[in-house]
């Protein structure tokens, strides 16, 4: 249980990051 939301947390940082450099490039 507790590795599953660790792992869920993780996945939402990982996507969140990603958006934010997906937008960092288009804006550039």
């Amino acid at each position: 249980s507790h590795n599953t939301l660790r792992g869920a947390a993780g996945g939402a940082v990982l996507s969140a990051e990603l958006l934010v450099a997906k937008g960092y490039i288009e804006a550039k």
